[in-house]
């Protein structure tokens, strides 16, 4: 059985106008990869290393930046854990859970 992924339109165009705007092609992938690990409500905390792999993005850098960029335009917000495993957790903004895009 095959799985698919719902992005709302919008989203899609916005994703589109930041990398333009902000000069970072990665924005779109990393987002996608964060989709691609979201529960229903939005909820995921995947490595740097496995959203490396998803997105095909081969620098840390790159996937900083996205992050950074897609936190400050309202598309997830981060909340930074620590420890042997600390993984940032990311809520995406989508129709996933409900919640509107700024």
């Amino acid at each position: 059985m095959q799985t698919f992924i719902k992005l709302p339109h919008e989203v899609v165009v916005r994703l589109g106008e930041i990398a333009c705007e902000r000069k970072c092609p990665s924005v779109f992938p990393v987002y996608l990869a964060l989709l691609f690990h979201a529960d229903r409500k939005g909820k995921c905390f995947p490595s740097y290393e496995r959203i490396k792999e998803v997105s095909g993005i081969s620098s840390d850098a790159s996937v900083r930046k996205a992050l950074r960029i897609l936190e400050e335009c309202g598309l997830i917000r981060r909340e930074k854990r620590h420890g042997m495993h600390g993984n940032s957790i990311y809520y995406l903004q989508t129709s996933l859970n409900e919640e509107t895009l700024s």
